[in-house]
């Protein structure tokens, strides 16, 4: 009777600590995203005429971090980083993210990276309704991060 009792207090610590272990894995593992590491400087100029309405363009940092995105330019502007979600294959990868701000203010992006490049669109809605869409393009910081001239390249529709 007491060897049952000391196996069955076994059994049951065992498994408490496998418990434990796996949460732990979940937990580390869990917040990762698929791009994690990346950095990236992009141009984001208007997807409409150049410079309609005084708009030229602007330079960005992006990067993701811990399961999430950040765009400098628009954290500038109140918008948190926020979850991604992103897939990753052998020489490319894709992403869409929604980031919000606290006047109500939507930013829409989709993008793919393929080597060192980084090309995509976003849509910015505006507190006003105002809907604005624009088009990045740049380089991953393994090639030192420097934004480019060439032509956008859109993301792939879905």
């Amino acid at each position: 009777m007491r060897q049952q009792t000391k196996t069955n207090r076994f059994v049951k610590l065992t498994r408490w600590a496998l418990g434990i272990v796996v949460l732990t894995a979940f937990a580390i593992t869990g917040w990762a995203g698929p791009l994690d590491g990346i950095r990236a400087k992009v141009r984001i100029v208007p997807a409409g005429a150049p410079g309609a309405k005084g708009d030229q363009g602007f330079d960005d940092a992006l990067s993701f971090a811990d399961g999430k995105f950040v765009s400098t330019a628009f954290q500038a502007k109140g918008f948190q980083s926020a979850r991604y979600n992103g897939e990753r294959e052998k020489n490319e990868a894709e992403f869409e993210v929604e980031q919000t701000n606290g006047v109500g203010e939507v930013v829409n992006w989709l993008g793919n990276i393929q080597g060192n490049h980084v090309g995509g669109r976003l849509h910015w809605v505006q507190k006003d309704g105002t809907r604005t869409s624009y088009y990045f393009n740049g380089t991953t910081d393994s090639n030192g991060g420097t934004s480019t001239n060439a032509a956008a390249v859109p993301a792939a529709p879905r």
